[in-house]
């Protein structure tokens, strides 16, 4: 371990109102200093060495080619410990003594502004960071988002409106922290359209939470002509899937999407692509995307295989619907990601002998045959009487066995 010591300290807002005693007599008794341009701002024309940088390899190429130092000073803007680089820079940091410093975050300081407590809120950073703050903020009263500007905030309120969500009240910071802060209160509607800040934060109420949103019924969604994967037959599929955190789905054969709207449902930080190429089955899918507020799912219009080629690589498939190119997805989903968990439906005798050879010319002798057989009641008269659906088989293609 190296007798020098490195602080990472969090500055705050930027300020030096806004430090803490701790940070600040940190600062006060180091030697050398790194951090990006606005931090480093706090030293005005102070004479000791700097690093303007944020990059942690630069940060260490810096401590190593200065001699004589014995106490190092890294600041980090809000807290170290929300939404901060400051993992990063104790990795590439490894050989010095480190300590952490706290400082105080935006969400802390924006909802000190605003009188209200952050302890219960959804707190998110869209800085660079895929969020799903659409299911966010219609699940949660309060949702706190840390933002990359202006532009940012706008397109969050085009969705907000999109998802006829126009009574949210959207609190934002700008600048907090420093002497020209600016508190504004908007709603989606009359969001300004153009201004250049960046150092943007948000507070969204939703008077009309939901909590966490209930699975659809196959009643609520809208169909049209197009078959549709009934709700006992999706819930056990979605299930056999084996969704894993922050996963990349592909649905294909989508139909009216009701497996793309429930597994984003389910899994809400999940990115799911709802794959199909008949036009009114594409329009039924973004009717049902606005309806159910699943801003996590994404229409890909087109022939599977060809129009997955564009798609990050998949953890699930679902394949609803092949349009006779089985083989083909299969081969192509197998390229993209050997490791990827697929689950296929087939309900004619047909489909089923075409997967089974198809399968095992693939060497998936190891796929796992369901057939699933479901009857519901239904009244009639003063009766109840039990109809049986069409048995389907869920086809189930471990990781790596093609």
């Amino acid at each position: 371990m190296s007798a020098e010591k490195v602080y990472l300290v969090g500055a705050g807002a930027g300020t030096r109102q806004g430090l803490t005693a701790r940070a600040a007599e940190v600062i006060e008794r180091a030697d050398v200093f790194a951090g990006a341009r606005r931090l480093m701002a706090l030293l005005g024309d102070d004479p000791r060495p700097r690093c303007v940088t944020w990059k942690p390899g630069e940060v260490r190429d810096f401590l190593q080619q200065t001699p004589g130092w014995k106490t190092a000073c890294i600041l980090l803007s809000g807290d170290i410990g929300f939404y901060s680089g400051a993992a990063g820079m104790l990795e590439a940091l490894g050989g010095y003594d480190a300590e952490l410093v706290p400082g105080i975050s935006s969400v802390q300081l924006l909802c000190a502004r605003l009188g209200i407590p952050w302890d219960s809120m959804r707190i998110l950073s869209l800085h660079g960071r895929r969020e799903n703050i659409i299911a966010a903020v219609n699940a949660q009263r309060y949702t706190f988002a840390l933002l990359g500007g202006w532009m940012q905030l706008g397109e969050i309120a085009e969705k907000l409106r999109w998802y006829g969500m126009e009574d949210v009240k959207i609190h934002v910071g700008q600048r907090l922290g420093y002497a020209d802060e600016k508190i504004f209160h908007l709603h989606p509607s009359d969001l300004p359209a153009d201004n250049p800040e960046t150092l943007v934060c948000a507070a969204f109420e939703n008077p009309s939470a939901c909590g966490r949103p209930q699975l659809p019924s196959d009643e609520e969604y809208i169909r049209g002509k197009v078959p549709m994967t009934k709700s006992e037959v999706r819930t056990v599929s979605i299930q056999k899937m084996q969704v894993p955190e922050r996963a990349v789905v592909y649905d294909i054969g989508a139909g009216t999407g009701s497996v793309s709207i429930q597994t984003a449902l389910m899994y809400p930080d999940a990115a799911v692509y709802a794959v199909e190429r008949n036009e009114e089955a594409l329009d039924l899918i973004e009717r049902n995307k606005q309806k159910f507020r699943t801003d996590n799912v994404t229409v890909i219009p087109g022939r599977a295989p060809a129009c997955l080629e564009d798609l990050p690589a998949p953890d699930c498939i679902f394949v609803g619907g092949s349009g006779g190119s089985l083989a083909e997805i299969l081969q192509a989903v197998r390229r993209r990601n050997p490791r990827a968990r697929i689950v296929m439906n087939f309900v004619t005798l047909e489909t089923i002998t075409q997967a089974f050879q198809i399968l095992h010319d693939c060497g998936a002798d190891d796929a796992q045959w369901v057939q699933m057989s479901v009857t519901g009641s239904r009244v009639l008269g003063h009766y109840h009487l039990m109809t049986a659906q069409n048995p389907v088989m869920i086809v189930t293609v471990p990781g790596q066995s093609l």
